[in-house]
Parts: structure tokens; C-alpha cells; sequence
């Protein structure tokens, strides 16, 4: 008896880029532009749910590294680093992690 769903080899012929880099790049993208278009209001409220500036009134290493990129996103880099100077180095790491999920050839992480 023939099995209903057979696999079949990931033929693509002249397409190199295989359909998990094509998924993960549009997750990528589209994970950027649902942040870019976070309101400004919102990203400039006073809301915070940094565990030490809740409880100790403490401003932690992290403390607005989220509102620095979404500033970053926007261009607004004196306003970025004023936030959270270390954005400057977060950033990239993020993009590199990024990067390298879309690229890997590890089926765990596939979507």
C-alpha cells in the first residue's frame, strides 16, 4: 500500500535559498516592523516591568535597552544611547543572533 503523504526530496532546482531561511527571514521582518510600529506615546510612558525598579527603585544594567532600540529603529541615536548606552553593543549582538537563526541548518528552532 502507498503511503497518503510520501516525502519528498527538497528539490528547488535553480532557487537556491530553502524554505526555512525564507520563513525565518519573513519572521524576522515581520517581528521588526510589529516593533517599529509600536506608538511613540507608549514607548515614552512612564510603564516599566524592570523587577528591580519596581521593587527597589533601582535602575538595572537593561533598564531601557527596549526603548533604546525602538529608538534606534527610528534613527534617533542621541536619543537611543540616552536611554541605555549599552544599545550600542546590544544591538548588533541581536542582529547577529538573528542572522545566524535565519542561516542555521538546525531543524529544532525551525518555525
Amino acid at each position: 500500500m502507498k503511503p497518503l503523504f510520501q516525502k519528498k526530496p527538497n528539490d528547488l532546482g535553480f532557487f537556491p535559498i530553502k524554505p526555512p531561511i525564507i520563513k525565518r527571514t519573513f519572521a524576522i521582518i515581520l517581528g521588526i516592523l510589529l516593533f517599529y510600529n509600536i506608538p511613540k506615546e507608549f514607548v515614552d510612558s512612564n510603564y516599566t516591568i524592570c523587577i528591580p525598579k519596581l521593587f527597589f527603585d533601582i535602575n538595572c544594567f537593561g533598564c531601557g535597552i527596549t526603548r533604546a532600540i525602538w529608538y534606534l529603529l527610528h534613527f534617533d541615536i542621541a536619543k537611543a544611547v540616552e536611554y541605555n548606552s549599552l544599545v550600542v553593543v546590544v544591538f548588533p549582538i541581536i542582529a547577529c543572533i538573528s542572522i545566524k537563526w535565519i542561516i542555521s541548518k538546525n531543524e529544532i528552532y525551525d518555525i
